[in-house]
């Protein structure tokens, strides 16, 4: 009996002390597949997760200049800059966009970074995004004046709520712009827009930087036909 009872705890030793070791070893691959808790990651993804989750500028900078690729993307189809919004790290979203970062890159949900910014409520992100997005729209507005192209006009006014009253690098309106270049479609529809709502109308009357009003570009360029849809829209010279 003294011998079978040692034998006996012995065995529940080995039993007992080899489930820790199993259950012990189950937590670890746990941690591993959990955005590596506890671990420092090796690949290039893995550390700027980790960068962003810390809000290290430092760490995100040397990741850019070692050549990171600003629009890939990780397991979950989330891009440094969606998981930099997800994470309120408004000076690393700031650097993801100067670093040219695509802000309509969608991760595994179908989402940009500016829909979790618009969802969570996250204003000042949201805000920097929006801006981004803006002069993306402008880029393409101006690319489809020069072209003369109705619909693709019509649609970035319509859909995507471009506002038609800004000025150009060159210190031209898009309406100016299209004057000076005797873009008759583009002229027409951009001096005859009406937002539905009155926030992005054409302010038909707004001066390029030398001061020159649209109606008054019209008469110096000598489009005579420019000039009476200007004055019937009440242009001002």
């Amino acid at each position: 009996m003294f011998y079978g009872g040692i034998i006996f705890i012995f065995l529940f030793s080995i039993i007992n002390g080899g489930c820790g070791q199993h259950e012990s070893s189950n937590y670890m691959y746990r941690a591993t597949n959990n955005d590596h808790q506890g671990q420092k990651s090796t690949d290039p993804l893995g550390k700027m997760r980790e960068a962003i989750a810390s809000d290290s500028t430092t760490q995100v900078l040397e990741l850019l200049k070692e050549g990171f690729p600003i629009n890939s993307q990780f397991e979950d189809g989330r891009s440094a800059l969606i998981e930099s919004t997800l994470q309120t790290r408004v000076t690393l979203v700031d650097l993801f966009l100067k670093n040219n970062a695509d802000i309509n890159l969608k991760d595994n949900t179908g989402k940009t970074a500016l829909d979790y910014a618009r969802e969570k409520e996250i204003s000042r992100v949201w805000t920097l995004l929006d801006l981004e997005r803006q002069n993306q729209l402008k880029v393409q507005f101006l690319k489809f004046l020069n072209r003369g192209s109705a619909d693709p006009l019509t649609k970035l006014l319509q859909d995507e709520g471009v506002n038609p009253n800004f000025l150009t690098d060159d210190g031209e309106t898009p309406l100016t712009l299209a004057i000076l270049k005797k873009k008759k479609v583009s002229i027409q529809i951009i001096a005859q827009w009406e937002d539905p709502y009155g926030i992005t109308n054409t302010n038909i009357n707004l001066p390029n930087k030398d001061n020159i009003k649209p109606l008054k570009l019209a008469l110096q360029t000598n489009q005579p036909d420019i000039v009476e849809l200007l004055q019937n829209l009440k242009a001002e010279e």
